[in-house]
């Protein structure tokens, strides 16, 4: 019987062990996207057309593709700042709110914002449906 008390109380400390882990392991995702683009100056340019489908996107998206920019765009806090986090961490030059938060950026963006025009339905800072309202970040200290 001491054997098998031994045994559970060596297993039940690998599992507290494991479970700490875990716990830091979460905590240190949660916390990790703390991106500054404080060390830019974002700059608005203008109200720009999208078409999404067949025509090919004026700048890529950039949803979901790192912790700042995962779920549902629509109730995102800040998107501005959010999208400006992550661009500037990727040292791009220019990106793009739409639909009032979705975020698009791209190495490319700076050349491609302005695929198919202009557009006059942006609303607060934060495009519109097929609308991009798009920043250039510039001075940026990195």
């Amino acid at each position: 019987a001491v054997v098998s008390t031994q045994s559970t109380g060596s297993s039940q400390l690998l599992t507290m062990r494991f479970t700490c882990l875990l716990l830091v392991t979460l905590l240190v995702g949660l916390l990790a996207p703390v991106v500054d683009a404080r060390r830019c100056k974002v700059v608005h340019i203008g109200c720009f057309r999208d078409l999404g489908g067949g025509g090919g996107r004026a700048i890529p998206p950039m949803e979901g593709s790192h912790p700042a920019l995962k779920g549902n765009y629509g109730t995102r806090k800040d998107p501005i700042k959010k999208c400006a986090d992550v661009a500037t961490e990727r040292k791009f030059r220019v990106f793009a709110i739409q639909d009032g938060g979705w975020c698009a950026s791209g190495p490319h963006a700076h050349r491609t914002f302005k695929k198919y025009g202009r557009a006059n339905n942006c609303r607060g800072g934060e495009g519109g449906r097929s609308a991009n309202d798009v920043y250039r970040l510039v001075q940026c200290r990195r």
